[in-house]
Protein backbone atom coordinates (compact mmCIF):
# COMPACT_ATOMS: atom_id res chain seq x y z
CA UNK A 1 0.00 0.00 0.00
CA UNK A 2 1.07 3.48 -0.51
CA UNK A 3 2.11 5.71 1.79
CA UNK A 4 0.16 9.14 1.65
CA UNK A 5 3.52 11.00 0.14
CA UNK A 6 3.58 8.48 -2.33
CA UNK A 7 0.14 9.05 -3.77
CA UNK A 8 0.58 12.97 -3.19
CA UNK A 9 4.00 12.16 -5.68
CA UNK A 10 2.37 10.07 -8.07
CA UNK A 11 -0.63 12.81 -8.48
CA UNK A 12 1.29 15.20 -9.18
CA UNK A 13 3.44 13.50 -11.74
CA UNK A 14 0.11 12.62 -13.45
CA UNK A 15 -0.70 16.27 -13.21
CA UNK A 16 2.15 17.04 -15.47
CA UNK A 17 1.79 14.31 -17.73
CA UNK A 18 -1.95 15.18 -18.14
CA UNK A 19 -1.00 18.91 -19.24
CA UNK A 20 1.81 17.47 -21.34
CA UNK A 21 -0.34 15.73 -23.21
CA UNK A 22 -2.59 18.27 -23.94
CA UNK A 23 0.21 20.86 -24.97
CA UNK A 24 1.58 18.10 -27.28
CA UNK A 25 -2.01 18.31 -29.07
CA UNK A 26 -2.07 22.36 -29.70
CA UNK A 27 0.42 21.59 -32.29
CA UNK A 28 -2.17 19.27 -33.99
CA UNK A 29 -3.58 20.93 -36.89
CA UNK A 30 -7.44 20.53 -38.39
CA UNK A 31 -7.93 21.99 -41.90
CA UNK A 32 -10.80 23.88 -42.57
CA UNK A 33 -11.46 25.62 -46.87
CA UNK A 34 -12.40 29.15 -46.82
CA UNK A 35 -16.05 28.64 -47.64
CA UNK A 36 -15.83 27.06 -44.28
CA UNK A 37 -13.95 30.49 -42.48
CA UNK A 38 -17.15 32.59 -43.21
CA UNK A 39 -17.48 35.42 -41.12
CA UNK A 40 -14.21 34.98 -39.63
CA UNK A 41 -11.96 38.64 -40.15
CA UNK A 42 -10.01 38.73 -42.95
CA UNK A 43 -6.99 39.03 -40.46
CA UNK A 44 -7.56 36.29 -39.14
CA UNK A 45 -7.69 34.04 -42.32
CA UNK A 46 -4.60 35.66 -43.37
CA UNK A 47 -2.82 34.73 -40.20
CA UNK A 48 -3.20 31.13 -40.78
CA UNK A 49 -0.78 28.28 -42.37
CA UNK A 50 -1.87 27.29 -46.07
CA UNK A 51 -1.84 23.53 -46.81
CA UNK A 52 -0.57 21.79 -50.00
CA UNK A 53 -4.25 21.83 -51.62
CA UNK A 54 -5.43 25.69 -50.57
CA UNK A 55 -7.00 24.70 -46.99
CA UNK A 56 -6.24 26.64 -44.11
CA UNK A 57 -4.41 24.95 -41.39
CA UNK A 58 -5.77 25.71 -37.71
CA UNK A 59 -4.26 24.47 -34.53
CA UNK A 60 -5.99 23.59 -31.34
CA UNK A 61 -4.63 26.76 -29.50
CA UNK A 62 -6.87 28.98 -27.78
CA UNK A 63 -5.63 32.11 -30.33
CA UNK A 64 -6.93 29.90 -33.11
CA UNK A 65 -10.22 28.07 -31.36
CA UNK A 66 -12.00 31.34 -29.70
CA UNK A 67 -11.93 33.28 -32.74
CA UNK A 68 -13.39 30.36 -34.83
CA UNK A 69 -15.99 29.75 -32.42
CA UNK A 70 -17.30 32.88 -32.05
CA UNK A 71 -17.31 34.19 -35.86
CA UNK A 72 -17.52 30.82 -38.18
CA UNK A 73 -20.92 30.39 -39.31
CA UNK A 74 -20.64 27.11 -40.45
CA UNK A 75 -22.68 25.10 -38.16
CA UNK A 76 -20.31 21.66 -38.77
CA UNK A 77 -17.14 23.24 -38.83
CA UNK A 78 -17.40 24.83 -35.34
CA UNK A 79 -18.82 20.68 -34.16
CA UNK A 80 -15.51 19.48 -35.69
CA UNK A 81 -13.10 22.07 -34.68
CA UNK A 82 -15.38 21.69 -30.88
CA UNK A 83 -15.40 17.96 -30.47
CA UNK A 84 -11.28 17.67 -31.21
CA UNK A 85 -10.57 21.19 -29.45
CA UNK A 86 -12.25 19.18 -26.01
CA UNK A 87 -10.26 16.05 -26.77
CA UNK A 88 -6.75 17.36 -26.80
CA UNK A 89 -5.04 14.57 -24.65
CA UNK A 90 -7.62 12.09 -25.90
CA UNK A 91 -7.26 8.90 -24.60
CA UNK A 92 -4.27 8.87 -22.43
CA UNK A 93 -5.57 11.75 -20.63
CA UNK A 94 -9.00 9.61 -19.96
CA UNK A 95 -6.73 7.05 -18.09
CA UNK A 96 -5.03 9.44 -16.05
CA UNK A 97 -7.90 11.03 -15.12
CA UNK A 98 -9.48 7.63 -13.98
CA UNK A 99 -6.69 6.88 -11.94
CA UNK A 100 -5.83 10.68 -10.04
CA UNK A 101 -9.89 10.14 -9.39
CA UNK A 102 -8.92 6.74 -7.71
CA UNK A 103 -5.66 7.97 -6.25
CA UNK A 104 -7.63 11.25 -4.91
CA UNK A 105 -10.03 8.47 -2.85
CA UNK A 106 -7.36 6.48 -1.60
CA UNK A 107 -5.63 10.06 -0.03
CA UNK A 108 -9.05 11.36 1.58
CA UNK A 109 -9.63 7.61 3.58
CA UNK A 110 -5.93 7.19 4.43
CA UNK A 111 -6.81 10.74 6.29
CA UNK A 112 -9.74 9.95 7.65
CA UNK A 113 -12.07 11.71 5.25
CA UNK A 114 -15.21 10.03 3.55
CA UNK A 115 -14.34 11.75 -0.01
CA UNK A 116 -11.76 13.84 -1.72
CA UNK A 117 -14.23 17.37 -1.19
CA UNK A 118 -14.53 16.62 2.80
CA UNK A 119 -10.55 16.60 2.77
CA UNK A 120 -10.38 19.41 0.19
CA UNK A 121 -12.92 21.69 1.91
CA UNK A 122 -12.31 20.81 5.40
CA UNK A 123 -9.03 23.62 4.57
CA UNK A 124 -11.60 25.82 3.27
CA UNK A 125 -14.32 28.35 4.09
CA UNK A 126 -17.35 26.12 3.38
CA UNK A 127 -15.74 23.37 5.44
CA UNK A 128 -17.86 20.56 3.61
CA UNK A 129 -19.60 19.41 0.31
CA UNK A 130 -23.17 19.71 2.54
CA UNK A 131 -22.88 23.61 2.51
CA UNK A 132 -21.12 24.60 -1.30
CA UNK A 133 -24.20 22.08 -2.59
CA UNK A 134 -26.46 24.16 -0.94
CA UNK A 135 -24.61 27.70 -1.75
CA UNK A 136 -24.80 26.10 -5.16
CA UNK A 137 -27.95 25.37 -5.18
CA UNK A 138 -29.02 28.77 -3.81
CA UNK A 139 -27.32 30.16 -6.74
CA UNK A 140 -28.73 28.14 -9.27
CA UNK A 141 -32.03 29.10 -8.41
CA UNK A 142 -31.35 32.67 -8.52
CA UNK A 143 -29.27 32.43 -12.21
CA UNK A 144 -31.47 29.81 -13.89
CA UNK A 145 -34.39 32.44 -14.96
CA UNK A 146 -31.68 35.13 -16.45
CA UNK A 147 -29.89 31.33 -18.06
CA UNK A 148 -33.08 30.37 -19.55
CA UNK A 149 -33.90 33.66 -21.04
CA UNK A 150 -30.05 34.39 -22.95
CA UNK A 151 -30.59 30.61 -23.90
CA UNK A 152 -33.65 31.37 -25.69
CA UNK A 153 -32.38 34.37 -26.96
CA UNK A 154 -30.19 32.18 -28.42
CA UNK A 155 -32.39 30.08 -30.18
CA UNK A 156 -34.39 32.75 -31.56
CA UNK A 157 -31.10 33.87 -33.15
CA UNK A 158 -29.97 30.37 -34.69
CA UNK A 159 -34.02 30.23 -36.06
CA UNK A 160 -33.52 33.37 -37.80
CA UNK A 161 -29.91 32.02 -39.26
CA UNK A 162 -31.21 28.29 -40.03
CA UNK A 163 -34.78 28.11 -39.96
CA UNK A 164 -37.93 27.33 -37.02
CA UNK A 165 -36.99 24.01 -36.85
CA UNK A 166 -33.75 24.80 -35.42
CA UNK A 167 -34.68 24.62 -31.30
CA UNK A 168 -31.13 23.34 -29.60
CA UNK A 169 -28.23 24.98 -28.41
CA UNK A 170 -25.13 22.80 -28.71
CA UNK A 171 -21.65 23.24 -27.33
CA UNK A 172 -20.20 24.17 -30.66
CA UNK A 173 -23.35 27.18 -30.55
CA UNK A 174 -23.18 29.02 -27.89
CA UNK A 175 -19.89 31.19 -28.68
CA UNK A 176 -21.15 31.98 -32.00
CA UNK A 177 -25.16 33.05 -30.58
CA UNK A 178 -23.96 34.85 -27.41
CA UNK A 179 -21.21 37.22 -30.13
CA UNK A 180 -24.23 37.80 -32.43
CA UNK A 181 -26.11 39.17 -29.38
CA UNK A 182 -23.15 40.58 -28.21
CA UNK A 183 -22.70 42.94 -31.28
CA UNK A 184 -26.60 43.39 -32.34
CA UNK A 185 -28.30 43.45 -28.70
CA UNK A 186 -25.49 44.89 -26.50
CA UNK A 187 -23.91 46.50 -29.19
CA UNK A 188 -20.58 45.21 -27.79
CA UNK A 189 -18.14 45.03 -30.78
CA UNK A 190 -14.55 43.57 -30.69
CA UNK A 191 -12.98 46.82 -29.59
CA UNK A 192 -15.27 46.54 -26.46
CA UNK A 193 -14.16 43.01 -25.59
CA UNK A 194 -11.32 42.78 -23.02
CA UNK A 195 -8.91 40.46 -24.18
CA UNK A 196 -6.74 38.64 -21.38
CA UNK A 197 -2.70 38.95 -21.84
CA UNK A 198 -2.21 35.23 -21.31
CA UNK A 199 -4.56 34.85 -24.68
CA UNK A 200 -3.07 36.95 -27.02
CA UNK A 201 0.64 35.83 -26.18
CA UNK A 202 -0.24 32.15 -26.44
Amino acid sequence: QKTAYEIVMWLEFRRVLFRSNRLVNETTTLEFSLEELKGLPQSYIESLEKSANGNYKLTMSYPHYYPFMQNAQNSDARKKYEYLFNNRGGDANRALLEEAIQLRSDLSHMLGFKNHSEFVLEQRMAKNPTQVRSFLEDLVRQLQPKAKQELQEMVEEKKKELGLQETQIYAWDWRYYENILRKTKYKIGRAHVWTPVTSRSR
